[in-house]
């Protein structure tokens, strides 16, 4: 990605690793870029996390740690973030950290849809035996962050960039917290 006017780096993670991802990428980031770029952002992670030095980046504690399904905390933080992301222009990239766990800490009920149906359509699912991949199709399709949408917030943007650290089988982009940066 050229470097050359370039004015920002907006960082969103969401999921168990996403501080410990960052605590990796921003000495890069500070490494790599010109002093005048800006480095901010998010970070959407259970309660009681350690999350140690992440600063310049804001830290989101949006559910509880032992009960891995999104809270309406986590609804209003990840709305902020797609406004956020929404802002972006040429200028900007917006650099994704997304783990496992992502799903519950990065949601955004598709329009006309409430959190509660979201958390009880994926609670049938589950009960009935669904296998992650299948569970996170449905919250793909259930979300306005998930499935891509968070990377088509930020189309303005020069570049969206994500890091992914799975603990899906088989890998899958998608999969890794129901794919924010993958349609």
């Amino acid at each position: 990605v050229p470097l050359v006017g370039l004015r920002r780096v907006l960082v969103v993670g969401a999921g168990k690793a996403a501080p410990a991802m960052a605590r990796a990428v921003l000495p890069a980031l500070r490494t790599a870029l010109p002093g005048e770029v800006a480095v901010d952002g998010t970070l959407l992670v259970p309660e009681g996390l350690p999350v140690g030095d992440v600063a310049p980046l804001g830290v989101r504690a949006v559910r509880p740690r032992d009960r891995n399904e999104p809270t309406a905390a986590a609804v209003e933080a990840t709305r902020q973030v797609l406004a956020d992301a929404g802002c972006l222009g040429p200028s900007d990239i917006l650099l994704g950290l997304f783990s496992g766990g992502g799903s519950a800490t990065l949601e955004a009920p598709w329009p006309g849809l409430s959190l509660a149906d979201v958390v009880a359509a994926t609670d049938l699912l589950t009960r009935d035996g669904a296998d992650i991949a299948r569970v996170n199709t449905l919250r793909r399709h259930l979300s306005a962050v998930k499935g891509g949408w968070l990377a088509q917030a930020a189309a303005g943007a020069r570049a969206v960039i994500a890091l992914l650290e799975s603990d899906v089988p088989g890998d899958a982009p998608h999969d890794i917290a129901s794919g924010p940066c993958a349609a």
